[in-house]
């Protein structure tokens, strides 16, 4: 629902890290990440 005292959200930028500067810290296999429950609010 849309109204005065709703911001509406234009965009959304997600970046993860997985680890150091050098290969050594890169998988060794395929990995994957899975984030849920992302919550917009003017609330702490």
């Amino acid at each position: 629902k849309v109204g005065p005292k709703v911001a509406l959200v234009d965009q959304f930028m997600f970046s993860t890290f997985h680890g150091g500067s050098t290969r050594k810290w890169a998988p060794t296999r395929n990995s994957h990440a899975r984030f849920d429950d992302f919550v917009i609010s003017p609330l702490p």
